[in-house]
């Protein structure tokens, strides 16, 4: 199974309301296993998928399907094409 890489950057703005927003990052999933990062998709204020949720190369999304249905449960969720999407049927 493969593991995925958290990394966090923190960057600091002094917003009228003195709100901290969180954003989870995702990209280049590949209709992989996603679960591991539950923990960091559930403390986000909004997801943003960057592309390549599925795997052009191989058929199937079981996983991509089941991110884009848990996701937007979690926080609003923001999706943009990738080459992976551009290219398959």
């Amino acid at each position: 199974m493969k593991s995925h890489i958290v990394t966090s950057y923190e960057y600091h703005y002094h917003h009228p309301t003195g709100k901290c927003l969180r954003f989870a990052i995702m990209a280049d999933v590949h209709n992989g296993p996603w679960e591991d990062v539950m923990d960091t998709l559930s403390s986000a204020d909004a997801i943003l998928i960057l592309g390549d949720l599925v795997n052009r190369h191989h058929r199937g999304t079981d996983y991509a399907r089941a991110l884009v249905e848990k996701a937007p449960g979690i926080a609003p969720t923001f999706f943009s094409i990738g080459n992976h999407e551009r290219k398959s049927r």
